[in-house]
């Protein structure tokens, strides 16, 4: 994994700036699609809320009256235009850190022409590109959407269009796609990696490959309202941090779960020595982020009713769908993830002779945090269940 080396690189202002603005938002967007994800997905998850709401940031700055305003509302943005700059910096950030690749792509049907405001604010905000598309030939247009998300995922993720959802009906496909890979800055040596006991529930146990980390120095936050202790570990080469969220009782993930909006947060952590209990564990899976986006209020957006005129030059465009392919990978040298689709606190280093544990021996919830905002957010119920 990769850690940041400068740890007071995030001041605190008395007015917001855009990117804090963002951040803020974007967190309570991931609390939000974390939430729904769970309730449709029963075991191990991941979801990187950075990549969809970036991608939707871009289709509200082209949406007007209702289509844009349900957009701004889930996706909690302020009423001016500061989105942009926030979402400029954050590329960035990304491009100098060498360890987060950010790539988007809206895909339009080629009978549909696009504006050409829109099209500059995708390329000098976003980053994203904007591309006509022949849906009719679907096979063809899967082809083409597929291999440009398996070109900026290190072709970790594939497949994630299908030809049979495709056809000359087709308005538009949102892709979007984050790949992070980072070294720890503390490594784990790989033979100390040995079977050890995860309680799935208190009474059902397996055993699971698990990392040990001794009496090296990470960061870490108690909270009596949650019942949990945050892990936060450093990553080498960019200002990011991996961070867990283990239940005080085995049993306790539900009560974490439930109030999402203060996990996805900021919060003080302290550093201290820590001997670090992790599995090692594979998530991978499909999002259809179109019900979760109903569920959450955006119904214009999807319908014959959308107002999208500042994308296209004629009216009838509408999204057909959102979706997003996850994967996220941890083992000893660090964490490799991807999506198509720190700690502003205070640091308070302990005089401390004897090292905490922190044994990951239970389910947890892990997020990538980066510049306080998350990149990717999940869940461990069973480390044993590996993706293929």
């Amino acid at each position: 994994m990769y850690v940041p080396l400068v740890v007071a690189l995030i001041v605190a202002t008395a007015v917001a700036t855009p990117v804090e603005d963002f951040s803020t938002a974007t967190n309570l967007f991931a609390a939000d699609i974390y939430t729904e994800q769970i309730q449709l997905e029963t075991g191990n998850t991941v979801v990187s809320p950075f990549s969809a709401s970036a991608v939707l940031a871009l289709a509200q700055s082209g949406a007007k009256g209702e289509t844009a305003e349900e957009l701004r509302q889930v996706l909690h943005l302020p009423h001016d235009q500061t989105t942009l700059t926030a979402i400029q910096r954050y590329h960035e950030l990304f491009n100098e850190s060498k360890s987060v690749f950010s790539a988007n792509k809206i895909y339009v049907n080629e009978d549909l022409k696009l504006n050409v405001d829109f099209q500059q604010t995708a390329s000098d905000f976003f980053g994203i590109g904007v591309e006509n598309v022949d849906f009719s030939r679907n096979e063809e247009a899967a082809d083409t959407i597929n291999k440009w998300i398996e070109g900026h995922t290190s072709h970790k993720i594939g497949d994630l269009a299908k030809s049979s959802s495709l056809s000359s009906s087709t308005a538009a496909v949102l892709v979007n796609s984050l790949y992070f890979k980072g070294t720890w800055t503390n490594k784990f040596d790989k033979t100390k990696t040995k079977k050890r006991d995860f309680y799935k529930t208190p009474s059902d146990v397996v055993q699971v490959d698990t990392m040990f980390d001794k009496n090296h120095r990470y960061y870490i936050a108690k909270s009596d309202v949650l019942k949990a202790t945050f892990l936060a570990m450093p990553i080498q080469e960019c200002l990011c941090f991996f961070i867990i969220g283990l239940p005080d009782d085995k049993d306790g993930l539900d009560l974490l779960e439930q109030r999402a909006h203060e996990v996805f947060t900021k919060r003080d952590f302290v550093e201290q020595k820590v001997n670090v209990y992790l599995p090692k564990f594979m998530v991978k899976n499909d999002i259809d982020f179109t019900e979760i986006l109903k569920k959450l209020g955006v119904t214009k957006l999807f319908s014959e009713d959308a107002d999208l005129s500042g994308i296209v030059d004629q009216g009838g465009l509408h999204v057909d769908e959102v979706l997003q392919k996850s994967f996220f990978n941890v083992d000893e040298n660090g964490i490799e993830a991807a999506a198509t689709t720190l700690l502003d606190a205070t640091w308070v280093s302990l005089d401390q002779d004897t090292p905490t544990d922190f044994v990951a021996d239970h389910p947890f919830v892990f997020y990538i945090w980066m510049n306080n905002v998350v990149l990717f957010a999940g869940r461990v119920l069973d480390p044993s269940q590996s993706a293929a």
